[in-house]
């Protein structure tokens, strides 16, 4: 077969593809609407009123996969040839959409891959095949956590020997030459030009430099697409390579629309240029510095210059070090202008806003009442009837309380002056959450307005002033699931001017006016120290953020979705969503005690305060672990753990946390150590460093925390903190317990180290049994007073070593 027996509308049958068998469940056939409201489309893509094919996703479990394989067939050698198909992501359940080039058995990496929520619309996907013998291709969609997550194909088409055209860019509409996902050998006709320094270069997945550039492309998600950037290794500050598009065919205002990732610690700059009678001019649009690891959207209005015809010229300009990569994927241009930066009001799109990937569910556009009674807006702000648009958080099943919901807008190159950010919102319902505004700059978020609860009046004015700052920024809208169902809340009309403002209500003022880095630019964690824009926290849910592998080690960490490769060990999902990634040492084809490390960015101590918390969960599972131990390194020298786990732990995610006193500028290695065996996968998730010393008033390491079904806490404390986590010395005994790190001075009795960290650097009480003290001699530490109206559990570590060992005893007071 050539592949004409690929095609299908799906309006009668399968056509010739095929259900998979070692999946948990079948694609579908449909007509109209889903089962479910609020996911997947309503009529077909090829009528209107035919068949498509969807995953539907009311039941099965979170991870639940349906493949759908084509018959095999054989792809020539040249030219490419274009696989294409429509695709319906609608839904904040919606998970995974995969497309595999399937040889043999052997299924391989996605080709394609989309997650999460694409708005209610049919788009169409297209992926160029090159020079594959005897190949399937498989369908695959993957279910997220509830069940408006249905994910739906129709008009698939295979043609042989022809390359998939260049007139839309995915998720666009653009039918100009300047529209190109740079999947074309040829450009779609960019040149690079020659009055610059060095060229454009067009990739596959990553660079060639680690700790720079993207992971993977923008088009098709995963290590097959194709993009462009700038090789900053062996370059000179401040030299320039120019990629320019072809020239614009028609006149009047256009919005040009393009992907661009910038990360790593030494980002140059990206220029856009209108170029017209060979005049390159000013920049139309500017970047610099560090933007995270994800693609960021741009949008630039490019307006009418008479009757010349102009191209378009991107300019990445190198930063100080190799670690300056600069990427481009995705450009497009429309007719019109392009919304005003920031600014939407949603009755078209999110405008150049975009759902976080890695919260737990998305804003969503909406028109008239939302699916709950007593909660939500009759209908929106802008027109003010049903048939006028605005987004909002569908609080209802499978959602629950505290679950996040994040937008974040557009980067706003700098604020050389004031700045409003003004919105309408409705938090109408008696069981409304929180609603927060975060600036994020240099890959730091800090909450800037805040309110919680229900609050009177269908639509209210919110308003926050931005100052001058020097820096790129973005806006990050945050809607926090409150109680029950009754708990909507909606946003409208958006808009950034630059004139001064208000705060707007007076009671939004946030009174923790804390910054917070995120693990990568959408993807927004707790840590609070900025290293040059890479991050110490880390979801690992887009790539390993500022952590890097080193080489003086066996192997290296692997990221993964899911569960390890091997049976009986390793964890079944991630901690951040359960659908997300963690990174784990593969004990498969290894010996005892190899060992596999990574290192963070380097870390600079503030000036208030030299200690800092660093969380992180830990996965050790398996009759075979080996150990992982955490090091903070000055200098060249690893020197001794500061933490160590050895042994199983337990088929569960248990978090750590260690207090980092350091005041000159360090970087943390994490190590997994290689036990007797392949079931010995060590995993991480959900590393975080936080300004001040850990608290100790939550959970110990080596415990896990849970909330009582009545409502209780757990309440622990490891000692790491001086405060003692307010315990007290008994004023009625003869003599105090002492806080000790590493041994006691006495030999032959006492721990060799504590148990939190397992090293010398963790800290224990103990009670010193050396003169004067004598026998029946009492030391009483006594816990902070708790109210309960249940049974509690009370759990710790003691160690009773010696030939003299008295007695220990706990009382409830």
């Amino acid at each position: 077969a050539q592949g004409q027996n690929l095609n299908c509308t799906f309006d009668t049958n399968l056509c010739s593809w095929t259900q998979l068998r070692n999946d948990n469940s079948d694609w579908k056939l449909k007509r109209g609407s889903t089962t479910t409201a609020n996911t997947g489309p309503t009529r077909d893509h090829t009528s209107g009123n035919g068949q498509y094919i969807y995953f539907e996703t009311s039941q099965g479990a979170s991870g639940s996969k349906a493949q759908l394989s084509s018959p095999q067939f054989t792809v020539p050698r040249r030219p490419p040839s274009c696989f294409s198909f429509w695709y319906h992501m609608y839904g904040d359940s919606v998970n995974n959409l995969n497309v595999y080039l399937k040889s043999g058995n052997t299924l391989g990496k996605p080709v394609f891959t989309k997650h999460g929520n694409q708005g209610n619309k049919w788009i169409q996907a297209k992926i160029n095949i090159r020079n594959k013998n005897n190949i399937k291709v498989v369908l695959e969609a993957v279910k997220g956590r509830g069940f408006r997550g249905d994910i739906a194909i129709d008009d698939v088409m295979y043609t042989s020997g022809i390359r998939c055209p260049q007139n839309t860019a995915p998720g666009n509409t653009g039918n100009t030459s300047i529209t190109c996902n740079f999947e074309d050998d040829a450009l779609c006709g960019y040149k690079q030009l020659t009055n610059d320094n060095f060229d454009w270069s067009r990739t596959t997945g990553t660079t060639s430099t680690r700790g720079t550039g993207p992971s993977s492309d923008h088009t098709y998600g995963t290590s097959k697409g194709h993009y462009m950037f700038i090789e900053a290794t062996g370059k000179r500050r401040n030299q320039k390579a120019r990629l320019m598009s072809p020239r614009t065919t028609t006149l009047g205002d256009k919005c040009l629309r393009f992907y661009y990732n910038m990360h790593g610690s030494n980002i140059g700059k990206l220029n856009v240029y209108a170029q017209a009678n060979n005049v390159l001019g000013s920049a139309i649009w500017s970047m610099t510095a560090e933007q995270g690891q994800d693609w960021r959207l741009a949008q630039v209005t490019v307006r009418r210059r008479g009757n010349r015809r102009y191209n378009i010229v991107f300019e990445g300009a190198r930063g100080n070090s190799d670690a300056g990569d600069i990427a481009l994927d995705d450009v497009s241009i429309i007719p019109g202008r392009c919304p005003a930066l920031g600014s939407c009001n949603f009755e078209k799109d999110f405008c150049g806003w975009t759902n976080v990937a890695s919260d737990d569910f998305d804003w969503r556009r909406n028109h008239g009442p939302t699916s709950s009674t007593g909660t939500g807006p009759p209908n929106d702000h802008t027109l003010g009837n049903t048939k006028g648009t605005y987004i909002y958080i569908e609080t209802s099943a499978p959602r629950v309380i505290n679950d996040k919901a994040q937008l974040r807008s557009e980067t706003f190159p700098n604020n050389n002056g004031n700045k409003c950010l003004q919105f309408w919102y409705n938090m109408l319902g008696s069981q409304v959450g929180k609603l927060n505004v975060y600036i994020v700059q240099n890959d730091i978020k800090t909450l800037k307005w805040t309110l919680n609860g229900q609050q009177s009046g269908t639509w209210n004015l919110g308003r926050l002033p931005v100052p001058r700052v020097k820096n790129s920024f973005s806006f990050l809208l945050e809607g926090v699931r409150g109680t029950g169902v009754r708990g909507d809340i909606a946003i409208d009309d958006i808009t950034v001017t630059n004139t001064r403002c208000t705060l707007s209500p007076s009671t939004a003022v946030a009174s923790n006016q804390g910054s917070t880095t995120p693990t990568q630019a959408t993807t927004l964690g707790t840590t609070k120290t900025p290293t040059n824009g890479r991050t110490v926290g880390c979801s690992f849910d887009a790539g390993f953020c500022g952590w890097t592998q080193l080489r003086n080690d066996q192997f290296d960490w692997s990221r993964k979705r899911g569960r390890t490769s091997s049976g009986g060990t390793g964890p079944s999902r991630d901690h951040t969503s359960g659908t997300g990634y963690y990174i784990y040492t593969e004990a498969s084809a290894k010996t005892m005690n190899q060992t596999a490390r990574l290192q963070s960015v380097p870390v600079k101590p503030t000036r208030s305060s030299s200690s800092s918390c660093l969380s992180f969960w830990y996965h050790m599972y398996g009759p075979q672990i080996g150990g992982l131990n955490v090091y903070i390194q000055l200098g060249a020298s690893m020197g001794s753990p500061i933490w160590t786990k050895k042994g199983t732990q337990g088929n569960k995610w248990i978090n750590a946390k260690i207090t980092v006193s350091q005041t000159r500028q360090y970087s943390i290695i994490m190590e997994g150590v290689i036990g007797n065996g392949y079931r010995g996968d060590v995993a991480l998730d959900d590393v975080a460093l936080t300004n001040g010393a850990c608290t100790g008033q939550t959970s110990a390491p080596g415990t896990v925390t849970t909330i009582p079904p009545s409502g209780g806490t757990v309440r622990s404390c490891d000692f790491e903190n001086r405060n003692l986590c307010r315990y007290t010395q008994d004023k009625t005994d003869k003599f105090d317990w002492i806080r000790q790190a590493g041994t006691t001075s006495s030999t032959n009795t006492g721990p060799s180290s504590d148990h939190t960290y397992g090293t010398g650097r963790g800290h224990y009480m103990f009670i010193e049994a050396s003169a004067p003290r004598k026998r029946g001699d009492m030391a009483r530490l006594i816990s902070p007073r708790y109210v309960d109206r249940q049974d509690m559990c009370v759990q710790f570590y003691y160690h009773m070593y010696g030939t003299g060992i008295g007695t220990l005893n706990v009382y409830a007071k």
